[in-house]
């Protein structure tokens, strides 16, 4: 028998939403928690593109700066990738990276 590829939205919140309330105490306020459980989110909706100006606009924001200030400044994320081709955010690169 062939495993079903449906998935329960009911259930699957549940586990997203239990993974978000695992890692709010690495953010001392709601508005960066607000935003990593947005960027989350999208990374996991079905959008071509994804980056900063299309997961604001999935998420109904008018604009990207909450996703982008939660990459320059959450605690933990790395300061450089390959997607950044080495280099380091900062506040002028914030936009080319996301």
């Amino acid at each position: 028998m062939a495993a079903s590829h449906s998935v329960d939205p009911d259930g699957w919140m549940v586990i997203f939403n239990e993974l978000m309330a695992r890692v709010a105490s690495r953010f001392g306020r709601a508005e960066p928690r607000r935003a990593a459980t947005t960027y989350v989110r999208g990374l996991l909706a079905d959008i071509d593109r994804k980056n900063c100006w299309n997961l604001a606009e999935h998420a109904g924001l008018a604009g990207p700066q909450a996703l982008q200030r939660l990459l320059r400044t959450a605690p933990g994320m790395p300061r450089s990738s390959p997607m950044t081709s080495g280099t380091s955010l900062s506040a002028g690169s914030a936009r080319t990276a996301c």
